[in-house]
């Protein structure tokens, strides 16, 4: 067995809604729905390591610099799962919740990845864009799924030319309601994928090919 190295997350994408998110799970608890009157204006804002995304223009990474993209890879795997209930979530503002749907999207390789979190007890794979799909419009009070941390599953590195891979992994507690009753609850290992690799973006008119990481296939 592969030992797991703990990752210190830093989540400030999360401060905006955990008062309210705390009040509302004991709310879910009991049985009960509240009316949420205003909803807190929310974006995925980037982490500090982003800053090594927009600079590093190189064609291999030191181990300092592969660290920093393995715990760049372990937020967006928080970021992707503490999200779900915000996108499945019918009191929030509609439009918040297709812009974290958007921008959930893209924190994978591409909207064809495949992910596999069994939101009613069947895992099945699909591609992360039908799933942000399917609890966007589905009949869900609200999925919520929750983790305490996020683990390195396997170190980056590299697998071909301008291409790192490892992957990290969480133990996540689901829990689905739909007409305001507790449907589905478990405690499910997810794990992913994560890729680092060159991906071409525009700077103020400039295209520059610099280093990403991204989520990649998950199960």
């Amino acid at each position: 067995m592969k030992k797991q190295v703990p990752i210190l997350l830093v989540m400030p994408l999360l401060s905006l809604l955990s008062i309210w998110m705390s009040c509302s799970s004991a709310s879910h608890e009991k049985m009960e729905v509240q009316e949420v009157n205003a909803v807190p204006e929310m974006t995925i804002a980037p982490a500090a390591s982003e800053t090594l995304e927009e600079t590093s223009e190189s064609d291999t990474l030191t181990a300092e610099q592969l660290t920093v993209f393995q715990q760049r890879g372990a937020e967006k795997l928080a970021d992707f799962i503490n999200y779900i209930e915000i996108i499945s979530n019918k009191r929030y503002d509609k439009q918040l919740r297709l812009e974290i749907r958007k921008q959930i999207e893209g924190l994978f390789e591409t909207p064809s990845t495949l992910v596999a979190i069994p939101i009613t007890g069947n895992k099945e794979s699909k591609m992360v864009s039908q799933f942000l799909d399917e609890i966007y419009k589905g009949t869900f009070d609200s999925i919520k799924v929750k983790t305490d941390s996020v683990v390195l599953s396997t170190p980056v590195k590299t697998t071909e030319p301008l291409k790192y891979e490892g992957s990290v992994s969480a133990n996540v507690r689901i829990m689905v309601y739909r007409n305001n009753k507790l449907e589905f609850n478990s405690v499910e290992l997810q794990r992913a994928k994560m890729h680092v690799i060159k991906v071409e973006k525009d700077f103020g008119g400039k295209k520059r090919r610099i280093w990403e990481v991204v989520l990649g296939e998950m199960e």
